[in-house]
């Protein structure tokens, strides 16, 4: 029986088994400027002859899946080959092989390789965007309409306005729902499972996916309000896998700027690091990776999986820093178990937008979930982020406590700051550090008041609850519009200034310290919307108060030589602690914090009639010096016959 010729024609989409990310920091290249890698794509086909009498007419392969020139991304010496020898053409956007005598043989091999040369992917943009556009270019129009994965519904339509409702700059959009899929999106490898991708809305409905179906909802978000955006594919590097692994990612684009990188899954959002090694660019995650055609009689072709291997060669860096960093937390000394505010300040002083990401790296604990947090700087701006730091229970009560906290961020220094901890000092709850988080939080969200400069500081650095602060402040008008009105409050105690320009003025709050306990004190100048803030530090000086507890022997026997033991324990640091026990002399302690132990030895005939006297002499953190004074007994037992005879004796006279 002879067959009828058929002709044959398959797509093979690329899966994308995404370098994987699961929270945290993905440490790789982002802080390099450049990297250089050796990239090779290749597969094979393998071909069986199901009779004696077969054919084939022409097979050819159309790769579209490989390093290309690009803005930020060279390809250089490349080399294509096959085996056995094919013709082969170099296209726009896809390199095609074409075998005229595939029948003589039974596997067929193809590969393109070479340098690649990528570029840390930050575009300067200067000015603001205005959302929403007006204007999009017809040959991009494409990139705004719905595809198969890349779909929108109504539920999706709603989030995206609802993170986009009162804004005005387009960069701020972008980055707000990018950081929104990430936060809410779990990255998880199972939906490789399925034998497709999963659309937006089946990511947005389950919140997981991996990294393609997570760029696909972040593209049906954008594409909502209007943005073209568009999918990227290729390979990436990520210490998760220690290597390179296929990737995706977005681009957006900005009027007057072009295309801007972002990628959801590893948080970089208007930039991407040089380990992004670009491969194809389409309007969703389907785009195929190569296909296959051929004509053929009683022939049997199976296509072999697209394997890509990425090598490094060289980097590059480091990268320009373009933010400066500053951790500093409310509390400086807490008890065991105490919950304290964290504030990590960035400084953006260039005039343009940078994008950055803030992990903090090393502190005792985190009462949030992540240790990363994202930002988006406008030019010449600063902004705020909190976390909460947990301090661990159950220490050591004889020892003070120090532990360094330090933050990093992408186009950043590292910054650092300390904070101690032990039994004695002052607790502060859990409820009472998110209250202040959520203040602040509610402080920066609103505009920074640039014309205006404000700073508060107390008369003094420390003081007792008996007395009473001064909070002074200094306003000054830096901008050309005179300023009626302004709000200036500390805590909930306000009230209004007035400043003509370049007008400056000094002023102050009172404050009753009795109920009061070190903390930064918030105090804000606003005016239609626009906020200055300053931050005075509040350092309430506790007075010590030493107990003498578990204080043993409680008998011994005349003739014993023993040890007096106790605890001294305090309620604040105390100074020069010294402890003078009558006929036994002092003992001295530079600073106490908490609980220490003494042993002191001690003859039991020398107590057999007298009490036990111990003064303790200490001073506060200001040096005013305080005294105690505690009594104790001791039985002494088994007293000798003479020792009996003289107390007889003493008590007839």
């Amino acid at each position: 029986m002879i067959r009828s010729v058929l002709k044959k024609f398959l797509i093979i989409t690329f899966m994308l088994i995404c370098a994987s990310f699961a929270g945290g920091k993905i440490e790789g290249y982002e802080n390099y400027s450049a990297l250089e890698t050796f990239v090779e794509v290749y597969s094979e086909i393998n071909i069986s002859h199901l009779t004696d009498n077969y054919a084939i007419e022409y097979l050819n392969a159309n790769l579209t899946f490989f390093p290309r020139k690009y803005d930020t991304q060279i390809f250089a010496k490349t080399k294509i080959s096959a085996e056995p020898q094919a013709q082969t053409e170099e296209r726009e956007n896809s390199i095609f092989y074409y075998w005229g005598d595939a029948e003589k043989y039974s596997k067929l091999n193809y590969k393109v390789e070479g340098n690649v040369k990528t570029i840390n992917s930050f575009v300067k943009i200067q000015q603001k965007i205005p959302f929403p556009l007006q204007y999009v270019p017809k040959e991009i129009l494409s990139y705004t309409q719905p595809t198969k994965t890349v779909v929108i519904n109504d539920a999706i339509k709603k989030q995206a306005a609802e993170l986009a409702q009162g804004e005005d700059d387009m960069y701020e959009v972008t980055f707000k729902i990018a950081d929104w899929v990430q936060k809410n999106v779990e990255y998880d490898l199972n939906t490789m499972t399925a034998k497709a991708v999963k659309d937006s809305v089946w990511v947005f409905e389950n919140r997981q996916g991996v990294c393609d179906e997570l760029t696909n909802l972040y593209l049906a978000m954008l594409r909502s309000l209007g943005i073209p955006a568009r999918f990227v594919s290729g390979q990436v590097y990520s210490n998760v896998i220690n290597g390179f692994g296929a990737h995706g990612w977005a681009e957006v684009f900005f009027p007057g700027y072009g295309w801007v990188p972002v990628d959801v899954t590893f948080g970089q959002f208007g930039w991407i690091d040089p380990s992004h090694i670009t491969f194809q660019v389409s309007e969703d995650a389907t785009t195929p990776a190569v296909d296959y055609q051929w004509k053929s009689r009683n022939i049997e072709v199976e296509t072999g999986e697209l394997e890509v291997e990425v090598s490094s060669i060289k980097s590059y860096g480091p990268e320009e820093k373009f933010i400066q960093l500053k951790v500093e937390t409310l509390k400086g000394s807490v008890g065991f178990g105490s919950f304290i505010p964290l504030l990590v300040t960035l400084e953006n002083p260039n005039k343009f937008y940078v994008p950055t990401s803030v992990f903090i790296v090393k502190a005792p604990g985190l009462l949030d979930k992540s240790n990363v947090k994202t930002a988006l700087l406008k030019p010449l701006s600063k902004k705020t982020l909190f976390w909460v730091i947990k301090v661990p229970q159950n220490l050591n009560k004889e020892l003070i406590y120090t532990a360094e906290i330090e933050a990093t961020a992408i186009y950043g220094n590292k910054a650092r700051t300390e904070i101690e901890y032990a039994e004695g000092f002052e607790v502060y709850t859990e409820s009472w550090a998110q209250e202040i988080v959520d203040k602040l939080q509610e402080v920066s969200k609103k505009n920074l008041f640039s014309e205006l400069k404000f700073d508060c500081s107390l008369a003094k650095e420390k003081y007792y609850k008996k007395e009473k602060a001064n909070v002074d402040c200094t306003i000054k008008n830096v901008g050309n519009t005179n300023l009626d009105k302004i709000n200036t409050c500390l805590e909930l105690d306000c009230k209004e200034i007035n400043l003509t320009i370049a007008e400056e003025k000094k002023f102050s709050w009172t404050m009753n310290l009795t109920n009061a306990k070190s903390q930064k004190l918030v105090a804000t100048a606003e005016y239609q919307n626009k906020i200055a803030s300053s931050y005075p530090t509040l350092y309430i000086v506790e007075i010590p108060k030493i107990s003498v507890e578990n204080f043993t022997p409680q008998s011994i026997e005349y003739d014993e030589d023993g040890n007096m033991e106790f605890t001294l324990k305090s309620s604040a640091s105390a100074k020069e602690v010294v402890v003078n026990i009558e006929g036994l002399g002092a003992f001295k302690v530079d600073s106490l914090i908490g609980e220490h132990d003494f042993s002191v030895p001690f003859k039991a005939k020398n107590f057999y009639k007298q009490k036990v006297l111990m003064k303790l002499f200490f001073k506060d953190e200001l040096g005013k010096e305080y005294e105690e004074e505690n009594e104790f007994n001791i039985m002494v037992t088994n007293l000798p016959w003479y020792i009996k005879l003289l107390n007889w004796i003493d008590s007839l006279i």
